[in-house]
Order: C-alpha cells, then sequence, then structure tokens
C-alpha cells in the first residue's frame, strides 16, 4: 500500500488495553496501596486519535471526624487521556473531586 491508499486502516488499542494502562500508570506512578479502582467512563475521540478513560480512586481515610460520621472511604475521579495507536499516556487530570461516600455497615 502506498501511503496515499486511503484503504488502509490504522490500528488502534482495544478501550480495555486503554483502561489498563491508565491503571497501570496511576499504579506505577502515584501507588495504589490501600486503594481501591473502578472503571468509570470510556471514550474515543472523534478523530480516533485518543482513549480517555475515567477511573474512581477509592482511598481509607483515618481522619477521625470522617469515620465517625461513617465515611471509610473518600472518592477522586481521574481522567487519562490515552494515545490511542502506542496506548502511551498523555495526561492525567482531575476530573472533579467527590465528597466522603458513606459506607454501609
Amino acid at each position: 500500500m502506498t501511503k496515499f491508499d486511503k484503504s488502509a486502516k490504522e490500528e488502534i488499542i482495544s478501550a480495555k488495553q486503554a483502561a489498563l494502562n491508565a491503571k497501570n500508570f496511576f499504579t506505577d506512578v502515584i501507588g495504589a496501596e490501600g486503594n481501591r479502582i473502578t472503571l468509570e467512563e470510556v471514550s474515543l475521540s472523534e478523530d480516533k486519535k485518543y482513549w480517555f478513560i475515567t477511573l474512581g480512586i477509592y482511598s481509607k481515610t483515618d481522619n477521625p471526624v470522617l469515620l465517625a460520621q461513617g465515611l471509610k472511604e473518600l472518592l477522586n475521579y481521574k481522567t487519562f487521556k490515552i494515545d490511542a495507536k502506542s496506548g502511551d499516556v498523555i495526561s492525567m487530570d482531575i476530573k472533579f473531586i467527590t465528597y466522603p461516600k458513606p459506607q454501609n455497615g
């Protein structure tokens, strides 16, 4: 195929691989000891160049005021921009910060 052949399809990584790359980046760079990580959102940019992966990061708190209210974990969301071809993490941003999440029991 020549470089002008429009029929050549460029391969991109799967959504699953993009999510794993985001999680691995977070755990390698920030550390995840004591954190629970959940997949919250996955989207591919319209131009198919980037995956946007949002992870929920639950971290335990030892704040006595929060514990007295039955709040055992803090929840934050991180959004990762992943290169859809290479799988490299381009950026990690705080999507928004939530208030502590009440725990039952």
